[in-house]
């Protein structure tokens, strides 16, 4: 069956014969895998419109687990021209963690989306977070931020622990964990509070709370949700 939608461009690898598998954030959340041919050919329209991380329309051939299928056109709608170093092994890292499963929440593509089209993106921690926040709640993870996650108490919030579920007081905190600030306790509410797709840039993480929360969600993505976060640390 033909069919034509939305998608943004996440990575194309090559086979043999002329032959390409690409891989697309359809606007639905699903991850399609088309096979394309003669994209190498000189003059291939396909190929010219095909560019990184930007928002294409497709048409394309769907098999019938509609997984897939095989590429007719694409059509370019919004060019990323945003990336840089570090934009650039931002989407790298997105969408490494993206193609990990085959369908996620239309939350994941808008927010993409926005990123795409915000001519003068830059890469910041607020971005990383916000991205990571959506993936979190993809995978059913949430975090306490109301109350201390091990006793339920209200009082001397001290610490923060993705491990440990969330908030901490400073009763139940362990030995190895750090006192944090008033400031990243309330930039931590309010990041895994909020459900909104905008970025939240008035957090404005400071050197030390970036070290922290970069530590937390390498340790909770790679050790309890097996995501590879190592592209992470070359932007670290």
């Amino acid at each position: 069956m033909e069919t034509i939608t939305n998608a943004i461009f996440l990575e194309k690898k090559e086979l043999e014969d002329n032959t390409s598998y690409l891989f697309f954030l359809a606007e639905n959340g699903k991850i399609l895998k088309l096979i394309a041919l003669g994209l190498e050919k000189q003059g291939s329209k396909n190929a010219n419109n095909l560019s990184a991380y930007s928002l294409v329309e497709i048409e394309y051939f769907q098999n019938r687990l509609q997984t897939g299928g095989k590429l007719k056109k694409v059509h370019l709608k919004y060019k990323n021209t945003s990336l840089s170093r570090k934009n650039f092994i931002f989407w790298t890292m997105a969408s490494n963690i993206l193609l990990q499963k085959d369908q996620w929440d239309q939350i994941a593509f808008y927010f993409l989306l926005n990123l795409v089209r915000w001519n003068d993106f830059d890469f910041t921690w607020e971005v990383i977070y916000s991205f990571f926040r959506i993936i979190l709640l993809e995978n059913n993870v949430f975090f306490e931020v109301s109350k201390c996650s091990s006793c339920g108490t209200k009082k001397d919030i001290t610490s923060f622990s993705m491990k440990r579920n969330g908030l901490l007081c400073k009763k139940c905190l362990h030995n190895n964990e750090p006192f944090l600030s008033t400031s990243i306790l309330e930039k931590i509410i309010f990041l895994f509070s909020s459900s909104s797709l905008e970025v939240d840039l008035w957090l404005n993480f400071n050197q030390e709370e970036i070290n922290f929360l970069n530590e937390e969600f390498i340790n909770y993505m790679e050790d309890i949700l097996g995501i590879n976060l190592s592209l992470l640390k070359k932007i670290s």
